[in-house]
């Protein structure tokens, strides 16, 4: 099932780190493949996650939970 917030999160190919939950918002970086970030929030198909110190949003397609959180 989805990650929950609080918990890592894998991303599984090269993913946008996004300012809002949806493809044409501001591009804020890259969380590259094989980076764990941690979940913030979760909406249908978005995780909210912190990389490099920003806090945003990537798609929940490329991306897995790890261990058993």
């Amino acid at each position: 099932g989805p990650v929950q917030p609080g918990c890592p999160l894998v991303a599984t190919g090269h993913l946008k780190h996004l300012a809002e939950p949806k493809s044409e918002a501001e591009l804020i970086g890259y969380v590259t493949r094989g980076t764990t970030v941690t979940v913030v929030s979760r909406i249908p198909g978005w995780y909210q996650v912190t990389h490099g110190g920003q806090t945003g949003w990537v798609g929940g397609k490329y991306t897995a939970g790890t261990g058993t959180c």
